[in-house]
């Protein structure tokens, strides 16, 4: 019996062993996909014009990809522009920690208008 179950143990640590070996056996989390993109995308070479970035600009803010980044040009151009830093929360997957992570990131430059008080 003894020598059954030592067999049995041995079958079963082979098999994990083969199991483990395999290249497709352990998944690459989302978590770590998330992180490899953030490596790979370039250095932003200062803060960002929220009314002005193009949709490449958005994508190199930290935790905006392709789609966020498309949502924040269109909300831009539905409202002619945004008026605050906060109204980014307005975007579909911006919610407070996000704009956190990219306010020192992201600047609205002041219009003439603005500036003339007209």
């Amino acid at each position: 019996m003894p020598i059954l179950s030592l067999l049995f143990l041995i079958a079963a640590l082979l098999m994990l062993h083969h199991w483990y070996r395999r290249e497709d056996a352990v998944p690459v989390s989302r978590a770590a996909e998330v992180l490899a993109a953030e490596e790979e995308k370039p250095v932003l070479e200062g803060p960002l014009d929220l009314n002005r970035a193009t949709l490449e600009e958005l994508e190199m803010l930290p935790g905006i990809g392709e789609i966020l980044a498309q949502r924040i040009l269109e909300y831009r151009e539905a409202h002619t522009g945004f008026r605050s830093i906060e109204e980014l929360t307005e975007v579909s997957g911006i919610g407070r920690k996000k704009l956190d992570r990219i306010r020192d990131y992201i600047y609205l430059e002041e219009t003439q208008d603005e500036n003339t008080g007209g």
